[in-house]
């Protein structure tokens, strides 16, 4: 399987990865020029290893096979990377991966000689993993069927993980260098992870972090909604007493005005404590927002992290009629976001069994058990639907 390219949309053009690719071809076309001379300079002796030596023998390679492979790697991996890190972090974490990957192969394969550059491609992967796994790759497969092929980037890169995992295993004292490739996922996966945690770079609703938050809001909202696996779906009733609060006002048109410092003020609370991962300090300003600008068209509709983690803090902490408010204006302003049937689940969840709006909370379940992909959750939607009669 050879990788070809991805579907991502970038909002930069790459400027390192191709220049890392011509220094590489570059450096090869001088190595086949002088020889020995020039991968005596560059290559990585690990019974006696130069301080260059950790970065520079990932531009030396043993043949065009060697070459052109870990090059169209990078081609397909290293632009989406580079959009995410710049262009500076990505050069550093390039250049890094490659040490790090020669220090696992020196770690594993004791006095050996390393050349090419599998071992910073790898770290290149190893973050993609963790930045991009449900982006889709074109594949050209030439197995069997031969073809072009559009699979999950996740699938591609666990397979050459595994991969490298068996030829580690039983395959040691070859001339592939196995460790070096495992050295370099791991590097480039713990560094994604470590960044995304530290939002260092910006999260993304379908990183792997992110994915992994999904996944366990996903199990919270199911055990709120009293779902019991063993029933299949089955929904357990609970008391819908509770009245909902009086209907919102009606939403204005903007009109063009000077900035209200008080909201800005407002506003600011709520996007500071959410962008530091504070979302129980969050929902208090946001309440507080509501309170004093819920009128103001607008002026309570965030980001969609920041709205989507508002309004599930507000969830958890049995604020039902204020977390309903926040879904309803992550709706308003998000309609097509990849979020919005799990959202609109969640509110017609809210509606029906809190706030005891069956109509309502009947619009917002039919609505999402058209649109929701996964079975666990258009199965919550159709008992949430029979429960209402």
């Amino acid at each position: 399987m050879l990788p070809l390219r991805s579907d991502r949309a970038r909002r930069r053009p790459p400027v390192i990865t191709p220049a890392l690719i011509a220094l590489t071809l570059l450096s090869q076309i001088l190595y086949l020029a002088i020889g020995e001379a020039y991968e005596g300079a560059l290559i990585l002796d690990t019974a006696r290893p130069t301080p260059w030596g950790w970065v520079g023998y990932a531009f030396l390679h043993g043949g065009m096979m060697h070459i052109l492979g870990n090059m169209l790697f990078l081609w397909v991996f290293g632009p989406d990377v580079e959009d995410r890190l710049g262009r500076f972090g990505f050069l550093l974490f390039y250049l890094v991966s490659g040490a790090v990957a020669g220090w696992a192969f020196a770690a594993f394969d004791q006095g050996g000689r390393l050349i090419g550059a599998s071992g910073a491609v790898a770290g290149v992967t190893g973050a993609f993993l963790v930045l991009f796994p449900r982006v889709h790759i074109k594949i050209l497969f030439l197995f069997i069927i031969i073809g072009i092929f559009s699979i999950k980037a996740w699938w591609f890169i666990a397979f050459k993980v595994v991969y490298d995992l068996m030829g580690f295993s039983v395959a040691r004292g070859s001339n592939v260098a196995f460790s070096a490739h495992l050295g370099g996922y791991a590097f480039g996966a713990a560094v994604a992870m470590g960044l995304l945690g530290l939002r260092i770079v910006p999260r993304e609703p379908y990183d792997l972090l992110s994915l992994m938050k999904h996944h366990s809001r996903r199990k919270q909202f199911h055990a709120a909604a009293g779902i019991d696996a063993r029933r299949r779906g089955r929904v357990a009733p609970v008391d819908r007493a509770r009245e909902r609060e009086p209907d919102r006002p009606a939403r204005k048109k903007p009109e063009a005005s000077e900035p209200d410092p008080k909201l800005t003020a407002a506003r600011t609370a709520v996007a500071s404590a959410a962008s530091a991962g504070a979302f129980d300090r969050a929902a208090d300003a946001y309440t507080e927002l509501l309170r004093a600008f819920g009128a103001t068209p607008g002026a309570a509709t965030m980001s969609k992290d920041a709205q989507l983690g508002v309004a599930n803090a507000l969830f958890n902490r049995g604020d039902h009629a204020t977390a309903a408010k926040a879904y309803e204006r992550f709706l308003d302003a998000y309609p097509h976001d990849a979020q919005a049937p799990r959202v609109r689940l969640m509110l017609g969840l809210v509606l029906a069994r809190y706030l005891n709006d069956p109509v309502a909370a009947r619009a917002q379940l039919l609505r999402a058990r058209e649109s929701v992909r996964d079975a666990e959750d258009r199965g919550l939607a159709e008992a949430l639907i029979e429960e209402l009669g």
